[in-house]
């Protein structure tokens, strides 16, 4: 889905992908090739327990654990524009690391239109981002 909301930019948006060792990344193959076999990008894998590998993904698993709360959250309850819209909220949360810019922002700069319009995920504007689990309560343990 990437590539093809990428195009012909896929392998210099993607160059590689910073993987753990979580299920979701268990055949680097098909991730490093095309459905034509043609080569894409490289799968490299991070040390297991070692998240300061890829301290910019961790950071996004903070913002995304406010909403969604370890041990609390029904991830088999999020549908795709769920995901839309946590990913809207958590991207558009100024970060200090960024000069308080957003992570949308700077996204919008640089990868192609089409993929940030084909995921679904837009810009919140600063005063209405939340970062709290009622912002996905359908997806909260017990409510």
């Amino acid at each position: 889905m990437l590539e093809s909301l990428c195009g012909e930019l896929f392998p210099k948006v993607f160059p590689i992908f910073l993987c753990d060792r979580g299920s979701e990344f268990s055949d680097p193959e098909r991730i490093e090739h095309s459905r034509n076999a043609k080569p894409r990008a490289k799968v490299y894998f991070c040390d297991p327990l070692q998240s300061q590998q890829k301290p910019k993904c961790e950071k996004n698993h903070v913002e995304i654990r406010k909403v969604l709360p370890k041990g609390e959250s029904d991830f088999d309850a999020l549908s795709k524009p769920d995901m839309a819209v946590l990913m809207s909220h958590v991207n558009s949360y100024g970060r200090e690391a960024l000069g308080w810019a957003a992570p949308y922002d700077l996204a919008q700069l640089t990868l192609p239109t089409n993929l940030l319009d084909g995921l679904s995920i837009g810009r919140i504007p600063a005063e209405e981002v939340t970062l709290k689990p009622y912002l996905l309560s359908h997806a909260i343990a017990g409510k």
